[in-house]
């Protein structure tokens, strides 16, 4: 009788436990979010990415979710976006502009998710203390070098928006500073969010010889509040803050100034 009763408990946690199993299994898929990333740049065509969260394990990862009619509305216009692979969708006749507001929408598992940003203005009198920079030099046996003098980025900003600038090697072979070794990896850095009128690019924060592409990025709130070294990151992503409604992630737009360009010499 007691192994009849042992077995009868058994059967009942077994039974127990697969209804766990399957109503979580279910409660997932009803409560599956997409993941937004949608930056829109002033005078470029739009390009958004919109995926899904998957967790395995303790390992996020975000999986494309395609065959959504994701319209973004203009000025009362509505435009839709093409698919065209990897979670992307774009519209090439949508070109952004300054100081516009546009509205993303779509359906995803029953809900409608939706988005609104507005095109912040272009900055104005981005400007450089120097077009060259020589990177620090090894320390020696008893002497200290004098660190070189950093670069100071300006630009006008009386209403202390928030800015951020990207600087990258564009040459074709680059060749490393501490090496002297050509490679083609990690060529971009960034700096901070800021809503200063001013940044100092450091000589060490350089990591090839030659010329660089410096741009300066004006951007929005929900941009600097998720901001990270790497933006795409899906825990950055897929927890707040953001402005997804009904969903993860960020749309929100973007302006630059014109380029400048530095040179690390030797």
């Amino acid at each position: 009788m007691k192994k009849i009763i042992i077995g009868m408990l058994a059967c009942l946690l077994l039974a127990v436990l697969a209804s766990s199993c399957t109503k979580n299994s279910n409660s997932a898929i009803l409560t599956a979010k997409a993941v937004v990333e949608g930056y829109l740049i002033a005078g470029k065509p739009v390009q958004l990415t919109i995926k899904m969260q998957s967790t395995n394990g303790t390992i996020d990862t975000l999986m494309p979710i395609s065959g959504l009619t994701v319209n973004i509305t203009h000025n009362g216009v509505s435009y839709q976006l093409n698919y065209t692979g990897s979670g992307v969708y774009a519209n090439n006749t949508l070109i952004p502009e300054a100081g516009q507001v546009y509205n993303l929408k779509f359906i995803y598992n029953n809900e409608t998710v939706s988005a609104e940003t507005k095109i912040p203005s272009k900055p104005l009198n981005f400007i450089g203390s120097d077009t060259t920079i020589t990177p620090p030099s090894p320390p020696t046996s008893g002497t200290r070098p004098t660190p070189p003098e950093p670069i100071v980025y300006t630009w006008s900003n009386p209403n202390n928006e928030y800015h951020l600038i990207t600087v990258k090697c564009i040459e074709t072979t680059p060749v490393e500073i501490s090496t002297g070794a050509i490679l083609v990896g990690g060529r971009t850095f960034r700096t901070e969010p800021t809503q200063a009128s001013t940044q100092n690019i450091l000589p060490m924060q350089f990591k090839y010889y030659g010329r660089h592409e410096v741009v300066l990025y004006r951007i929005q709130a929900e941009y600097a509040a998720i901001y990270d070294d790497n933006i795409s990151n899906s825990n950055n992503l897929t927890g707040p803050p953001g402005n997804i409604v009904h969903g993860y992630g960020i749309f929100t737009g973007v302006n630059t100034a014109d380029k400048r360009y530095i040179k690390v010499v030797q």
